[in-house]
């Protein structure tokens, strides 16, 4: 193949999308891994000054609207004080504010959660007398009820959320995630990182599934078609997650 100067420069324009493509395949990606990924990107091509790369950011510019738009995308951002912190550029106060009333939904729901406990099934036939569900289904919803109705939230908690927003840009360590960040939280500010551990949760990208539907492809060959749901599940979790099995010591 012949390659003149044409075909350098639209490789060259090219050059930032496919880094960014290689570090979107990574595991373990939070919404702002892939947010920095794609900064980084639209930088990149931003200084490429070919017609090809304007276009490029013209259309990662037009798909960011749609991304901002997502409440619980900016809920993964606010906690991720690389990207929200005092005066980044990265968040608006708009931003901010829409993260915050979702955070709280969320904060909302995890206490009602932990106050109803588990839902018991009752196994008592209802032809034999009134079982404890069924005595109890009253009290139940006025529980409920009374829940929903609740919409204050800890000041220690609003608090920390705000100084959030407050504090200097986060710099993370080598080989540090901000995963690995919220897990030193824990024991110091446990409300905050059990809020953090929902609004990180959201997976980034589907690398995670396609490598999943890989693995399943040499675990369920023509001769292992017998195996049950289960068996099969187990097998596939120890694949997926072989790093974790070799840290355990008997």
């Amino acid at each position: 193949m012949k390659v003149n100067s044409s075909n350098l420069i639209i490789a060259d324009g090219f050059e930032p999308m496919a880094k960014l493509t290689i570090s979107l395949q990574s595991s373990q990606l939070t919404m702002g891994d892939c947010y920095l990924a794609w900064l980084r990107c639209k930088l990149l091509l931003g200084k490429k000054g070919h017609p090809l790369s304007e276009q490029l950011l013209a259309n990662m510019e037009s798909r960011e609207l749609a991304l901002t738009n997502n409440n619980a995308f900016l809920a993964a951002l606010f906690f991720d004080q690389r990207i929200n912190y005092r005066n980044s550029p990265l968040f608006t106060e708009n931003q901010r504010q829409a993260a915050l009333d979702y955070l709280k939904n969320i904060w909302r729901s995890i206490q009602r959660a932990s106050q109803h406990g588990p839902s018991n099934v009752s196994t008592d036939d209802p032809l034999e007398g009134h079982s404890a569900d069924y005595e109890g289904i009253l009290e139940e919803y006025f529980r409920s009820h009374d829940a929903s109705q609740d919409t204050s939230i800890s000041t220690s908690l609003f608090d920390q959320l705000e100084d959030l927003s407050r504090s200097p840009r986060l710099k993370l360590e080598q080989g540090q995630s901000i995963l690995d960040y919220w897990y030193g939280q824990k024991q110091a500010k446990p409300d905050l990182y059990s809020l953090a551990m929902v609004a990180l949760a959201a997976p980034a990208t589907q690398v995670s599934n396609e490598r999943a539907f890989s693995t399943l492809a040499f675990i369920l060959t023509k001769l292992r078609t017998r195996l049950g749901e289960s068996t099969l599940a187990n097998i596939l979790f120890i694949r997926l997650n072989a790093e974790l099995f070799h840290q355990i010591t008997v």
